[in-house]
């Protein structure tokens, strides 16, 4: 390390001389003092260390610490910061003085401008106009007291106040929404159109009941990102000539939630009920039973009913007992 002597008196100095100090040495300067009639006098300095280096980094966290988690990613607050620091250190001079600053990307400062606070580790700021969607990086100066400066920036926080755009829920595995099913043992639902511009969606929970929001059938029960449901086995079969409600609540990063449900469906576990039989009214066109004179045209007659699910669909299929070549499309 290069060294120069100067003589305050004399006004000359002696320059480059390689003293070869040892970084976080500590290092005095004597001067003697010698008068004519040979007597002298010895003065010290105070300490020099000697610090060539910067800081060691440490690390900056959004928000403050909780039991739960030590770095904030996500939150809702649109007013304030808070951030705090640890780990910075230097093993020769020690840290004079930090340094932080605010902004909407890496070593930015443009949400809340570079201010010194001392040795203190954690700062909030307040009464800011911060804006939902975009993610504030804390930076953080660290200097010895040499005057060498590292710098350190958060992995952001991002701001979301909104809970996520609601989605919809059907019944059954898949496709269409169910209004009915034959099965008391089973239950499946899916869902589609819950997002989250800001944070994304975090995770979903469903429950299921009797009610619209209800949950005496299935409790609440956590899911991970995805948009079916399916039980094989319930622990308790479904109620029989009831309407059960799925209902999906959707949470985003930040914990805000929206929740929707189902039109609801019943179970039938009964096939419908021919009351009527089915029979060719042979009441026109006949001149004695079981005959029929015209051949354009058929008219058969039958009832049937379904109490639980009424009916959907009736199909009729008409065929000759010889196989005929009488072709007869059938009828839904």
């Amino acid at each position: 390390m290069p060294f120069t002597v100067i003589n305050s008196e004399e006004g000359t100095s002696d320059e480059n001389i390689d003293l070869e100090l040892k970084e976080g040495h500590a290092y005095y300067v004597s001067v003697k003092a010698y008068n004519g009639a040979g007597m002298s006098t010895m003065a010290t300095s105070w300490a020099t260390i000697v610090d060539a280096s910067p800081p060691i980094a440490g690390y900056v966290y959004d928000g403050t610490v909780s039991a739960d988690q030590i770095d904030l990613d996500v939150q809702t607050d649109l007013s304030s910061l808070t951030a705090r620091w640890t780990g910075f250190s230097d093993p020769h001079t020690g840290i004079a003085t930090y340094t932080w600053a605010i902004g909407t990307c890496k070593v930015c400062d443009d949400t809340r401008g570079e201010q010194y606070v001392g040795v203190v580790t954690e700062m909030t700021a307040d009464n800011l106009n911060l804006k939902p969607g975009f993610t504030y990086y804390t930076t953080v100066i660290a200097c010895n007291a040499a005057k060498l400066c590292t710098t350190v920036t958060s992995d952001g926080v991002l701001i979301d106040n909104s809970p996520p755009v609601r989605g919809a829920v059907h019944d059954g595995i898949s496709g269409p929404d169910i209004a009915y099913q034959t099965s008391r043992s089973t239950m499946a639902a899916h869902w589609y159109g819950f997002h989250d511009p800001q944070s994304q969606i975090s995770h979903y929970e469903w429950r299921a009941g009797t009610t619209v929001g209800g949950e005496e059938i299935v409790p609440p029960t956590t899911l991970h990102l995805t948009e079916k449901v399916f039980i094989s086995h319930m622990s308790k079969d479904l109620p029989l000539n009831t309407m059960i409600y799925v209902t999906v609540r959707a949470y985003n990063k930040a914990g805000l939630f929206v929740e929707a449900s189902s039109n609801g469906f019943a179970v039938d576990e009964t096939p419908p009920n021919i009351t009527t039989p089915a029979a060719f009214d042979a009441s026109q066109g006949s001149f004695m039973d079981n005959t029929q004179t015209w051949r354009s045209l058929i008219k058969v007659t039958w009832d049937v009913s379904d109490q639980e699910s009424h009916i959907d669909t009736q199909s009729v299929s008409i065929f000759t007992h010889q196989q005929s070549e009488l072709d007869i499309d059938p009828v839904k």
